[in-house]
């Protein structure tokens, strides 16, 4: 039984768009600025990030991750969708922005 080696991991996982911390980054990505739960409410930011998740989930082939916008002073501005294809990035943004 081989023993784990978690250089060989991490060089694995960088290989598959994998960085640090084990965040996902793709380069297509679709910038969403209000969509926070200080401008519309965390239920309903919850609702929302939920649907449009599912709804990315049903319609695109392709991966996808999500991460928080942020202003300079930490506060969440809105959300950034990122694709790994530039086609799942085009039909997003007809659908959503």
């Amino acid at each position: 039984m081989s023993r784990f080696n978690l250089v060989e991991f991490r060089d694995l996982l960088s290989e598959k768009g994998y960085q640090a911390g084990f965040n996902i980054t793709y380069p297509h990505g679709v910038e969403l600025p209000g969509w926070s739960p200080a401008t519309i409410g965390h239920k309903a930011f919850n609702t929302v990030l939920t649907e449009t998740r599912q709804w990315c989930r049903d319609n695109l082939p392709g991966q996808f991750t999500t991460k928080r916008m942020r202003s300079d002073a930490l506060r969440e501005v809105g959300i950034r969708f990122e694709f790994e294809s530039p086609t799942d990035a085009a039909y997003f943004r007809l659908r959503w922005c």
